[in-house]
């Protein structure tokens, strides 16, 4: 099988091509050659292949110097050890400047290279370089890749996600594998630290939706491995439950998958999110709504939620009904006037003294107010609203039907 027929069969399968050293041209010395050449690379020292790797990215034609690259990329995936023999000043700086040519693909090898070498070694590079790195001018993927490089280092994680949050989430709804992959192993290794790194709640949804459409292993695998480093901050575990991950995360247990330790993470998730997720009660769920001062149509405000909650209102003098009247007074969103008057009439229906309560904090002329509305949902709500703070036993029973 000779070296073109590898070279037809790689780039039809949509594999990187890695040209043998017997074709790049330009002059190396007979141990890079054969260093290149050579299947099993395990006899060549690091400080052989320092030098070696040196030769090849001092080649002078771009197409030579594009080839090596790709060697180098392929030989260090391979064999973590030769990251070492990148981490010299002379090699750092090399890579550096190959990261500044016109092909986005060299400068992707040349940066992917280069992080890989300051996450391995970071006490040598200053976070200047670090972000020069992370800021090089490549492709979309490419950036990725070396943002999943850099975020190895817990010193970097806090400032370096900050400042490409954006690009991450966005790959979060990339059509394609290796886009998503790799915006979900810089979710991850930004989840490892739940001080320095300001991971927004958003992530869960993007997750989720992660989890409804895409079935290749490796992406569901670091998908649930961000989930479950994310349970340990309280406001990720109140999204997941509004969010419902554990429905989602308890389906995957009935797909088919080969990979046995993507069985056994998917069981350990579902026992985790039955823990952390399940103690956050309904109604902590529906005060961190409510301060939050936007509501939206769900369970949490529903007959059954306030049939079993309506009694936790009392709480701090009945705070929760205060800041349902801020809304109410203030808010400029149709859905959360709407929900708040709905609230406020199924407390003062279901509450023992809730007429008084809500009366006496001025609900029945702001709802009478409402009744206005040019929104017809405010409008209907706030009407219903009133009957209860007026109407008695079987008038109750009747718009509550409604």
């Amino acid at each position: 099988m000779d070296a073109n027929y590898l070279l037809q069969s790689a780039q039809e399968s949509g594999q990187e091509v890695v040209e043998p050293v017997s074709v790049w041209g330009g002059r190396m010395s007979a141990g890079a050659v054969s260093f290149f050449s050579a299947e099993d690379k395990s006899a060549f020292s690091v400080a052989e292949v320092t030098g070696y790797f040196s030769e090849a990215m001092k080649l002078a034609d771009p197409a030579n110097l594009k080839s090596g690259l790709s060697s180098m990329h392929s030989i260090v995936r391979g064999c973590l050890t030769f990251y070492g023999a990148l981490a010299t000043a002379e090699n750092t700086s090399h890579l550096a400047e190959l990261m500044k040519f016109r092909d986005t693909q060299m400068c992707d090898k040349a940066a992917s290279l280069l992080s890989g070498v300051m996450c391995r070694y970071p006490n040598k590079f200053a976070f200047a370089q670090v972000r020069a790195c992370a800021e090089y001018n490549g492709t979309e993927g490419g950036k990725l890749d070396v943002l999943a490089n850099l975020l190895k280092c817990a010193d970097w994680r806090g400032d370096l996600f900050a400042m490409h949050q954006m690009r991450i989430m966005s790959g979060l709804s990339s059509s394609a594998v290796p886009t998503l992959y790799k915006s979900l192993m810089c979710v991850w290794l930004a989840s490892f630290d739940k001080a320095s790194v300001a991971v927004p709640v958003s992530v869960i949804g993007s997750i989720n939706d992660i989890l409804k459409t895409v079935r290749t292993e490796k992406v569901v695998r670091i998908a649930l491995m961000a989930i479950e480093n994310l349970l340990a901050r309280k406001a990720m575990c109140e999204e997941m439950a509004e969010q419902e991950t554990m429905t989602l995360v308890s389906a995957l247990e009935y797909e088919k998958w080969r990979d046995a330790e993507l069985i056994e993470l998917i069981k350990k998730l579902i026992s985790a999110l039955q823990v952390e997720v399940k103690m956050l009660t309904n109604f902590e769920r529906f005060e961190r709504e409510v301060v939050g001062g936007k509501l939206k149509w769900g369970f949490i405000h529903s007959e059954k939620f306030w049939l079993e909650n309506v009694l936790k209102c009392e709480a701090n003098n009945f705070r929760v009904i205060d800041l349902l009247m801020v809304i109410v007074r203030s808010s400029k969103d149709p859905e959360s006037l709407a929900v708040a008057c709905h609230d406020l009439g199924e407390f003062a229906r279901l509450h023992p003294v809730g007429k008084h309560i809500a009366t006496t904090r001025g609900a029945k002329d702001k709802m009478l107010e409402l009744m206005g509305n040019g929104q017809r949902e405010v409008a209907r709500e706030a009407l219903l609203c009133v009957q209860k703070l007026m109407l008695q036993g079987s008038g109750l029973s009747a718009i509550t039907a409604q």
